[in-house]
């Protein structure tokens, strides 16, 4: 039996959250949960604690809802995953340290929790399929995360432990494209050896920023 998805603010605090960003919200939770054939207009509209005429009012339409929703969920998964990056590999003393919590974050990025931003994210590109607004602001909410990506990188290049010759953002374009690029072993029953998956990315991501492979991981 499926569970009703979970509302990510409290019933008595409803009043305090504004009603746009209720009804993305919820909306959000049902795309998570059932896709896009779930969102209907008059049951996330009750949810929300709104009347059905404030969608029309913020999105227009059940579609402008789904494509807001859809731009928002993308953005919030590649912000959280920016975040992630930074804080795993702020404040290191020396380069060893570095790669150290750079082997722990980007291999953070290859579990189960990892795999369902993954499928977020895809299910977001696949929405933008002939709608080039939503595209746009995909596009928007990638250039963002990737530069927040890249300045890690360009800080760390400045204390001389990535290669000089390397480009922050382009790395950081590469190194997200890739982690986005395993969800293809990760969509069913697959031959390919996540564990090996795993090694190959780190050994290229290691070639990328510091000229060498990285250990083998255990």
């Amino acid at each position: 039996m499926q569970t009703e998805p979970r509302v990510p603010w409290d019933t008595e605090d409803v009043e305090h959250v504004p009603t746009r960003q209720r009804l993305l919200d919820r909306t959000i939770e049902v795309l998570d949960a059932e896709g896009v054939p779930g969102v209907k207009v008059h049951p996330i509209a009750a949810a929300a604690g709104v009347t059905v005429p404030s969608v029309y009012h913020f999105f227009g339409s059940k579609e402008g809802l789904i494509e807001a929703a859809q731009s928002e969920r993308y953005s919030r998964v590649l912000l959280d995953s920016s975040r992630r990056f930074s804080l795993g590999v702020e404040d290191c003393a020396d380069a060893a340290e570095f790669r150290d919590r750079c082997t722990n974050a980007l291999l953070g990025f290859c579990d189960a929790d990892g795999a369902e931003r993954r499928l977020s994210r895809i299910n977001a590109l696949g929405s933008a399929y002939a709608h080039p607004g939503l595209l746009a602001s995909i596009n928007e909410s990638q250039v963002v995360a990737s530069s927040a990506f890249a300045e890690v990188i360009a800080k760390a290049q400045e204390r001389g432990w990535i290669r000089p010759e390397v480009d922050p953002q382009v790395a950081a374009v590469w190194l997200m494209g890739s982690l986005l690029g395993r969800i293809l072993i990760e969509m069913g029953p697959n031959p390919v050896d996540e564990g090996k998956w795993n090694q190959l990315f780190l050994d290229m991501a290691f070639m990328l920023l510091f000229g060498e492979a990285a250990d083998r991981i255990a």
